[in-house]
């Protein structure tokens, strides 16, 4: 009998930590032709699955090296942020990366919390 509540909490556990987790999706593109302004669009969809999140606090920034860029939530959707980065023209791929910094819901004031995305690289191809 142990051993069947002790697997069925494991199982519930894993449960609630699947259901629990946040996802970033970079629907940026991965390769662009080099313009002379030297700023580049990036994009990211944040799926958040937890419900202690205020959806408004949340604030996003792509970041480059040591170097943060803001981006902008896209109007009517609330799940998705868009923003340029600058990108030296001496380079020829640029990795970068997102940070979404949010509030969650806690007792008494709610807390400040951040969630990092996975790199990713954006490669500049001559003309």
């Amino acid at each position: 009998m142990r051993k069947i509540i002790f697997f069925a909490s494991l199982l519930l556990l894993g449960v609630l930590w699947l259901g629990c987790k946040s996802t970033v999706t970079n629907i940026s593109v991965t390769k662009y032709t080099r313009n002379p302004t030297n700023l580049y669009p990036v994009e990211a969809v944040l799926d958040v699955r937890l419900q202690a999140i205020r959806m408004r606090s949340i604030h996003c920034t792509a970041v480059v090296g040591l170097e943060h860029y803001p981006l902008r939530r896209v109007k009517n959707l609330d799940n998705r942020w868009e923003g340029l980065i600058f990108v030296p023209a001496d380079m020829k791929a640029v990795d970068y990366w997102f940070k979404f910094d949010y509030e969650e819901n806690a007792f008494g004031a709610p807390k400040k919390a951040t969630h990092n995305s996975p790199v990713y690289r954006m490669e500049l191809l001559d003309k």
